[in-house]
């Protein structure tokens, strides 16, 4: 028995049953213990306990990590961004005018700069908690980023592939990003890449994959995407019908122009009106293109049928077919009694298929519906939206303002001037009691609004000094942003050599 084992068995016992003597050992041990005496039973005990905890510490050996140490990082083939560009950087990452990073991280990019080594930790912290950001903070974190990525889990989004010898190991979300690159230069590849990895992996991965197949889809990509509506994961499927019908030329889209041309007919005449009859029952050839049974609270089955359809086909077939113009099509449909259902279909068939004389027929119908306007490209929206501001389309304040603020990207100065030339006769017809909805577009517009027409805005919201209303607490915040960005951009241009 060890001098150890010995010192507990007397502490279990009780030194009042057992009187304790300090146990005999050999060495240095020995002598130590040896050493208590002239005391109690109870503090012989105690003294002997602790002598021996004492050697037993005293003959530990720190622990070591038996671990190597990581591989150095890479030399970045970027410089790094200014000081005074990563003092930008670090108050969005802190909260202040957050809406303007993806505006700074797509600047950094295209002048060539990285993301300063300081700031690498909070930034690639941001992207593991905003998704949608990810994208562009790979672009900036240079090699220094990759490389400390691969230390930390929550980061490894960030590590990306380089090749395909690395697609066996790599995370789903490396895999997606990497996908989403080749979709870029070479599309029939990535789907291929996407073919051989499809039956071993699981639901939400092979959807992930499917997403990418928006860029660069074209009918190459069909075959594969029509054998996905067999899929075995609902996640999968659900994804199927928005690709197909963005091939004009799809099986799947003349499916279903074959199924609305056997239900709806358009009834000529001075007033031309809509018939519909639709089927009592879903077949399996529907529900096996995704036409979902159950309709969504506050609409009728087969008005829900129907919409399914509608959204699924291009615009133009309706022109074609019927040999109306979009704003006729659109009243026509407007009087029918299946209007929402027309409504519904046709503005995502907009986003799908964008054209922009039936983008400006709808919203001149559905003012609502102004995030159609994202599908064209920016200089087509901002056509759009003078063409409805002509025509007046929106008699209410509120929805001039959500009109002109749906376009996100950056406006062009003359888009900017009429935005302002609008937002001075709003101010003038409304400055004591301005409506709290249309001040909030207005100074969302800051995050779009082109830094370089900052004095012009200046003029516009900041006409009366002594103004303390809420109008003067919009037009200082938008002042500020518009401040901010231009400082940060300006910066940044600064940084490239500009």
């Amino acid at each position: 028995m060890s001098a150890w084992q010995e010192i507990l068995n007397a502490a279990l016992i009780g030194t009042n049953r057992k009187p304790f003597t300090p146990p005999a050992a050999d060495g240095i041990v020995g002598d130590m213990l040896a050493q208590i005496e002239g005391l109690d039973g109870e503090h012989n005990l105690l003294a002997a306990a602790a002598a021996l905890t004492q050697w037993q510490r005293a003959g530990v050996l720190p622990p070591s990590d038996a671990s190597s140490f990581a591989e150095p990082s890479q030399p970045d083939d970027r410089p790094r961004c200014s000081a005074r560009a990563g003092q930008h950087l670090l108050r969005m990452l802190n909260g202040d005018y957050v809406q303007a990073l993806p505006e700074w991280l797509d600047t950094l990019y295209q002048s060539g700069q990285r993301v300063a080594e300081e700031y690498l930790p909070a930034v690639l912290t941001r992207g593991a908690q905003s998704s949608d950001l990810r994208e562009a903070i790979i672009k900036v974190i240079g090699e220094r980023g990759r490389w400390l990525a691969a230390l930390n889990d929550q980061w490894r989004y960030a590590i990306g592939l380089h090749d395909e010898v690395d697609w066996e190991t790599a995370a789903t979300t490396a895999r997606v990003l990497f996908l989403r690159d080749l979709r870029t230069t070479d599309p029939d590849h990535a789907r291929e890449l996407i073919e051989e990895a499809w039956p071993n992996e699981r639901a939400d991965d092979r959807a992930g994959y499917l997403e990418t197949l928006h860029i660069n889809l074209s009918m190459a990509d069909e075959p594969f995407i029509e054998s996905c509506l067999d899929d075995r994961s609902k996640k999968v499927r659900v994804l199927v019908p928005d690709l197909l019908a963005r091939l004009p030329q799809s099986a799947y889209i003349q499916r279903m122009i074959e199924r609305v041309e056997s239900c709806i007919t358009l009834k000529g005449g001075a007033k031309p009106k809509l018939e519909v009859i639709l089927p009592t029952t879903l077949d399996e050839a529907m529900l096996r293109d995704g036409i979902e049974e159950k309709p969504p609270t506050k609409m009728g089955k087969k008005a829900w049928w129907l919409l399914q359809m509608l959204r699924a086909i291009p615009l133009n077939y309706w022109g074609e077919e019927w040999r109306k113009t979009p704003t006729e099509l659109v009243d026509i449909a407007d009087g029918s009694d299946w209007k929402e259902a027309f409504h519904e279909g046709w503005i995502t068939a907009a986003g799908r298929h964008p054209d922009p004389e039936w983008v400006v027929a709808l919203l001149k119908k559905y003012p609502t519906h102004g995030g159609i306007l994202q599908s064209l490209a920016p200089e087509e929206q901002e056509r759009c939206v003078l063409e409805l501001l002509e025509a007046k389309a929106y008699e209410d304040d509120d929805g001039l303002f959500r009109l002109i603020a749906y376009n996100q990207r950056r406006w062009s100065e003359d888009y900017a001037g009429m935005a302002l030339k609008h937002i001075n006769q709003y101010y003038k017809k409304h400055k004591d009691n301005p409506n709290w909805y249309t001040l909030q577009h207005i100074q969302a517009a800051a995050y779009t609004f082109p830094p370089e027409l900052l004095e012009d805005a200046r003029k516009v919201l900041l006409q009366d000094q002594d103004d303390t209303s809420y109008w003067r607490r919009m037009a200082d915040t938008f002042i500020d942003t518009l401040e901010f960005r231009r400082s940060m951009l300006e910066e940044l241009k600064i940084g490239a050599g500009g």
